[in-house]
């Protein structure tokens, strides 16, 4: 029986080394993922999980910070709202993710550009976002209140805050029209 038992561990351990060589993982999203195998025993995933961050293989508070950094240099970065929620989704903690956004997410690095007269990181993010999606919206048509509501719409489809809208679509429609 414990030679069966031990199969079976390894193969969920090289199950989980598997996924997390393709990409970090919360531990969460691990259990998850190893729950969906009927053949891991709940306890045998546990104790995996537990293995591996006590060895630093999973560690949440690392992978939110790796996944906000992702997202905030992404091309047209998303607001703080919908990370929040896709980190919520991967079964992180509102704590966790409250605590670290805090760190990482509002930090001024690399966001430096001809906007950049004290405002937040948030705001030139949007902008950041926006831009493009203006231009791309003016070479259809003229610069009109509709457009300008479109503008507002795909920003708050990106999860920012009203005021950053309203702020964001100020500054970006101001310079086109």
């Amino acid at each position: 029986m414990d030679g069966k038992d031990g199969i079976i561990s390894e193969k969920c351990r090289e199950k989980a080394l598997r996924l997390l060589t393709v990409r970090p993982h919360a531990s969460s999203e691990i259990r998850q993922k190893l729950r969906k195998n009927r053949d891991f025993p709940p306890a045998v995933i546990e104790e995996i999980i537990s293995d591996f961050t006590r060895v630093g293989l999973l560690n949440d508070r690392q992978f939110v910070a790796l996944f906000c950094e992702e997202k905030k240099n992404a091309m047209t970065p998303p607001g703080r709202y919908q990370v929040a929620l896709a980190l919520r989704r991967k079964g992180l903690s509102a704590e966790l993710i409250n605590e670290v956004m805090a760190e990482v997410w509002d930090r001024h690095e690399g966001l430096a550009n001809e906007h950049d007269d004290g405002m937040s990181p948030e705001l030139a993010r949007a902008i950041r976002a926006a831009t493009p999606k203006w231009q791309s919206l003016c070479r259809r048509a003229e610069p009109s209140p509709q457009l300008r509501a479109k503008l507002m719409r795909f920003l708050a489809g990106r999860g920012y805050a009203g005021d950053i809208i309203r702020q964001a679509c100020e500054q970006v429609c101001r310079k086109r029209e």
